[in-house]
């Protein structure tokens, strides 16, 4: 539950940090969340062409799944 991130000096100990994270559930919340507030953005666009709406939400949801 505690972890003392001033401790954390080999690239072993980071990945056990990221495991531990990881077995939280929180990275899939977190990406939930973020995928939500893309779908959000999206639905409140202002009337724009096919190409430019479309090239806008490959670009919002492309961020989401690359960085989470």
């Amino acid at each position: 539950a505690t972890v003392d991130l001033h401790e954390v000096r080999t690239p072993d100990q980071a990945a056990e940090v990221c495991r531990r994270i990881a077995m939280t559930g929180a990275l899939n919340e977190a990406k939930s969340r973020a995928l939500e507030l893309v779908a959000q953005a999206t639905h409140g666009l202002p009337d724009l062409p096919g190409r430019q709406r479309t090239a806008l939400e490959l670009v919002a949801d492309g961020v989401v799944q690359r960085y989470a």
